[in-house]
């Protein structure tokens, strides 16, 4: 219980299946005692549920969130433990990761909180797994939540070339690649580099493969 004080719940609450994914990493709960424990907390006024279960969502009252985070204060600890337990249910990498309301908006801000830059580094210099935040998101929430921390170099010039396409990808997502490519192709650090040959083999539709350098705005 204590744990789902480094969930970010606004404005929304927590998805149900994020909270029994944490508490099976955590505790090994299945999936029934974890949807009784949700229960009883609600029933003691401990959190406040919207829904029907299993698509329940769970938030806390001002007063429930600062109790919380006064018995356990949220620290790298804490979001750590959210990141290894993503890592736990999909070994496969950031862009296996399946659409749950949460993690797309949220994993890059554990990411950064828990100390863990690299692999911060990582995944945003991967192609796929771009591709998939904005699939599940938006361009502005990718702006703001994955690249609203502090910045490599790298990050930084990636972050660039996202704002200048924002307004065509807030429509059409699909050109996330040739975006990427026509405004990073012809700089030399390693993970742009790797970001733009990922992103030259997209094979989701049709489209115009840039050669070079060429969306300057």
């Amino acid at each position: 219980y204590l744990a789902m004080s480094a969930f970010y719940s606004e404005p929304d609450g927590i998805p149900e299946a994020v909270v029994l994914m944490l508490w099976k990493f955590q505790a090994n709960l299945e999936e029934e005692e974890s949807r009784l424990a949700i229960t009883r907390l609600e029933r003691r006024a401990l959190v406040s549920v919207q829904g029907k279960s299993p698509s329940r969502r769970i938030r806390f009252h001002e007063f429930q969130i600062g109790y919380l985070r006064n018995e356990r204060p949220v620290d790298k600890s804490s979001h750590s433990m959210i990141v290894a337990a993503y890592q736990s249910l999909f070994p496969g990498g950031w862009h296996t990761v399946a659409s749950d309301d949460y993690f797309h908006s949220w994993i890059s801000v554990h990411l950064h909180r828990g100390g863990m830059e690299d692999e911060l580094e990582l995944m945003l210099t991967d192609f796929k797994t771009l591709q998939a935040i904005l699939d599940v998101t938006d361009v502005y929430r990718l702006l703001s939540n994955c690249f609203g921390e502090m910045e490599s170099e790298t990050l930084r010039l990636i972050r660039a070339a996202l704002d200048l396409s924002s307004s065509v990808l807030a429509t059409d997502k699909a050109q996330l690649a040739s975006h990427l490519i026509g405004r990073l192709l012809d700089r030399q650090e390693t993970g742009i580099v790797d970001l733009c040959k990922d992103a030259a083999a997209f094979r989701r539709t049709a489209w115009l493969r840039p050669l070079t350098r060429s969306a300057e705005r």
